[in-house]
């Protein structure tokens, strides 16, 4: 069997310019395209996986901060809703308030934990292997989308002619490159929810509308996969299923419009149907979602205005403070706007061939995307992490076959080799640091003698003491008047950011 490293892949991408190099390469080793291309989609999916863990191990036992003691807590002791955030404890009963996020994303934390026990018995295990097993649980997430994509592109490369290995090897290395992107490898072992049951949602919905695109007629069983995909967009962020509506409408519109003027006429084949189902399967969704628990469904609409309304560049003209935000956040979403941008040109270049699938991912990742580009909420690119799975996606659709020019190739070496220096540095510094200071490792957590010699209550991060029936404390110091009304004191000073 041909043996193509990583290395061979970069020269063929920067150096290899004159004539069909990958097929010269293929016939002088006597090797079947077809059969290259199937052995080596299996010793991709091995050498993607160990990318993805492998680069993250570094992260997996640093100390829990802040609210991720609360998915923790959820993921690890799963408390019953509506009230899923601990926000303290006092006379060791511990204190929960509404998440305000619709509940199904922590009930499907609490079912994944509730697995992961079964499984595994943690109950005795010490700290620093309990932020192991959450970190690690919640990294699967992502990979579970990544490894269904990879799985049905493999499917869809079968139905398609097998010709176009040259640019399978961008995709390829494309795919290696989401495994160690940066703002994954810190998004995916942060414990948070938009990188874990946002990415789920979103991206197997994607997913499945990607399975449309193969050249067979979609069966009775991708129609009913796709119902139950939009019915699981409807547990996730409240924003996730309103963009998703917004898109399926605009690219009914975009696509219907067009073979009515006659500039696309093959784009709106098959889409009433995927339309209605959808439509349908994410409204059901969500209204499970509202019956499950009102009180926090509703509360995640409270929140959708009150950021946009406060932070969205359009809604407050914070020009220059969404300017200096995009800076910040630019090394973590650069990866969103090339696959954007490449997308975008190739739906206003070859509308006319554009279809259903392909458009309705790119509208959808486009609209995860922008909503949280305009504001200016939060560095966080955890926000972005939906966004990056759907716009792969559509990057797919829209590129079934690439075929560069030299120039072409050397950029997309470039970016290659950009990404292996950028991941390597997050990875390396990360090591370096972890190496000078051991406390970033997760240890137990000591009561200060300040608040031993005192009895006040401290107030401390959430990721501190979720876990810890012995400590009193609160996360906020807003909690004060609870704190005395039980005769007791807030401590004067914060004991968070440790």
């Amino acid at each position: 069997m041909l043996t193509i490293s990583l290395t061979e892949y970069l020269y063929w991408a920067i150096f290899r310019c004159k004539g069909e190099y990958i097929n010269d390469s293929l016939e002088t080793a006597g090797v079947c395209i077809t059969e290259v291309s199937i052995h080596m989609t299996q010793r991709q999916m091995v050498i993607f996986t160990l990318l993805y863990f492998l680069s993250r191990l570094i992260f997996y036992p640093l100390i829990l901060r802040g609210e991720e003691g609360i998915f923790a807590n959820i993921f690890l002791y799963y408390p019953p809703g509506p009230e899923y955030s601990q926000v303290g404890r006092l006379g060791g009963v511990t204190i929960y308030t509404l998440i305000e996020h619709p509940a199904l994303i922590y009930e499907v934390l609490r079912h994944w934990g509730m697995l992961v026990n079964w499984l595994v018995d943690y109950s005795s295990w010490p700290d620093l292997w309990l932020t192991i097993l959450a970190r690690f649980s919640y990294s699967l997430f992502e990979y579970v989308v990544w490894l269904a994509l990879i799985i049905a592109w493999r499917h869809l490369r079968r139905d398609t002619q097998p010709d176009s290995m040259p640019g399978e090897k961008y995709k390829v290395l494309l795919f290696y490159c989401l495994a160690v992107w940066p703002a994954s490898l810190l998004n995916t072992t942060n414990i948070n929810i938009d990188a874990s049951v946002g990415v789920l949602t979103a991206g197997l919905f994607s997913v499945v509308i990607f399975l449309f695109s193969s050249p067979k007629l979609p069966s009775s069983g991708l129609y009913l996969l796709l119902f139950f995909a939009s019915f699981f967009v409807g547990f996730g962020k409240n924003e996730i299923s309103l963009v998703l509506l917004m898109a399926i409408g605009m690219c009914g519109i975009c696509l219907y419009l067009g073979r009515i003027l006659k500039i696309n006429t093959v784009g709106s084949a098959g889409l009433l149907p995927v339309m209605v189902i959808a439509i349908v399967g994410n409204i059901a969704g969500n209204y499970f979602n509202y019956s499950f628990d009102p009180v926090n469904y509703i509360a995640g609409f409270n929140v959708i205005h009150v950021r946009s309304s406060q932070t969205g560049i359009l809604g407050t003209g914070g020009v220059w403070i969404w300017v200096k935000m995009f800076l910040d956040r630019l090394p973590f979403i650069f990866i969103h706007l090339i696959l954007w941008f490449l997308s975008a040109k190739r739906v206003i270049r070859d509308y006319n061939k554009v279809k259903f699938p392909a458009l309705l991912s790119f509208l959808y990742g486009s609209a995860l995307f922008f909503g949280y580009f305009i504001s200016y909420a939060e560095v966080g690119s955890r926000y972005f992490e939906p966004a990056l799975a759907v716009l792969m996606i559509s990057f797919l659709l829209l590129h079934p076959q690439l075929d560069f020019s030299c120039q072409g190739r050397k950029w997309f070496g470039y970016f290659f080799i950009l990404c292996a220096l950028h991941s390597s540095a997050e990875i390396i510094s990360t090591g370096v640091r972890v190496l000078n200071r051991p406390s970033l490792l997760q240890t137990r957590f000591e009561i200060p003698a300040e608040v031993k010699d005192t009895g006040c209550i401290p107030i401390l991060e959430q990721a501190d003491a979720f876990y810890r029936l012995d400590i009193d404390y609160v996360a906020y110091e807003s909690l004060r008047p609870l704190v005395e009304a039980q005769g007791k004191k807030l401590c004067p000073i914060s004991f968070t950011n440790r």
